[in-house]
């Protein structure tokens, strides 16, 4: 990946990791549009939209899970599983690695969207949320906080509510069903990363975290801490503080902008506990950051198999599979 495109997917997923989720509500109205509430308040968008515009591959990938196939994407994220996945699917990701940062309005405006959707930048927004909905009205889909609600939001800004809610429901029954297996065989997860040279580790509030949580699997105290730095969802770790890290296992993101042997390739990190025992392991560092229900389908796949005591994690080639798996899921369950 060239040095721009890398610089600038890194700075869009710190400032995704910075926005946190909203109430969602959509009501049909009268006059043939829908009330979307989400975190910029709320937007009319057409009840009977045709071309809906993914500026993110975390947005279409969400779209894609309740029902609705965008238009076009265009690649936001840089992400490597999102375009896997999308185009397995038959929608082409358009590159554009600064879209969520600098969006191309003259590209987007070209699509002739009559609904733009986007994963949540922050404040990035207070620019360019006017601009986008200059274009088309603009659903903003959330990044941080509850894992529930980008599909949520997704659903209910088209009239999928029922499939979102099934795709929810599919997920808490497979938390519960991990949580009943940890609660019988527990388990303490370290987790770790590397990107643009930052060692860190995932704070409680990034969704994967919430969801590792919530399955009744613990984390090091040192990774309990709260978010600082660059990013509300990172907590910064030097090499020297990678022992109170250590954990029966440790995953290691990598893929993507991750750099995982930035991480395995520390003395300190040979010295851990874990990695003498052979319990560690790499993940897809774009799931395990969250923001999609296909990366809580993701991690909930992933943390079945830690918690069995496997260290065969998810791939990007996996990505279809999954994918797939989900939505077959969602089907049964609708």
């Amino acid at each position: 990946m060239r040095p721009l495109p890398r610089a600038a997917a890194a700075l869009a997923l710190l400032l995704l990791a910075g926005c946190s989720g909203g109430t969602v509500a959509a009501e049909p109205q009268p006059g043939g549009t829908r009330t979307v509430a989400h975190e910029r308040g709320t937007v009319e968008v057409p009840a009977d939209a045709r071309s809906v515009v993914a500026l993110d591959e975390y947005a279409g990938l969400n779209l894609l899970t309740v029902g609705i196939r965008p238009a076009a994407v265009f690649g936001g994220l840089s992400s490597e599983l999102g375009t896997t996945v999308l185009g397995d699917a038959g929608v082409g990701v358009t590159p554009a690695p600064t879209m969520i940062t600098s969006p191309d309005l003259e590209a987007i405006a070209a699509t002739g969207p009559d609904v733009i959707v986007l994963t949540s930048p922050g404040s990035l927004l207070d620019t360019t949320y006017p601009q986008l909905s200059a274009i088309a009205p603009t659903v903003v889909l959330p990044f941080e906080g509850d894992w529930r609600e980008p599909v949520r939001v997704a659903g209910a800004a088209f009239g999928a509510e029922d499939r979102a809610g099934a795709v929810v429901g599919v997920l808490e029954d497979r938390l519960a069903e991990l949580r009943e297996a940890t609660g019988r065989q527990p388990l303490q997860l370290s987790v770790l990363g590397s990107f643009q040279d930052m060692l860190y580790s995932p704070a409680p509030a990034n969704p994967g975290s919430r969801l590792v949580a919530d399955a009744g699997i613990t984390r090091p105290e040192a990774e309990l801490a709260a978010a600082a730095g660059a990013s509300a969802s990172t907590i910064p770790v030097s090499a020297e503080m990678l022992p109170a890290h250590d954990a029966d296992a440790v995953v290691v993101l990598g893929g993507s902008i991750y750099d995982s042997e930035a991480v395995t390739g520390l003395p300190t990190f040979a010295a851990l506990h874990a990695a003498r025992a052979g319990r560690t392991t790499v993940a897809v560092g774009e799931m395990w950051a969250g923001g999609t229900a296909l990366a809580t389908w993701w991690v909930l796949d992933d943390l079945t198999t830690l918690t069995g005591g496997g260290l065969t994690l998810g791939t990007v080639d996996d990505g279809p599979a999954r994918a797939a798996a989900l939505q077959a899921a969602a089907d049964d369950a609708s």
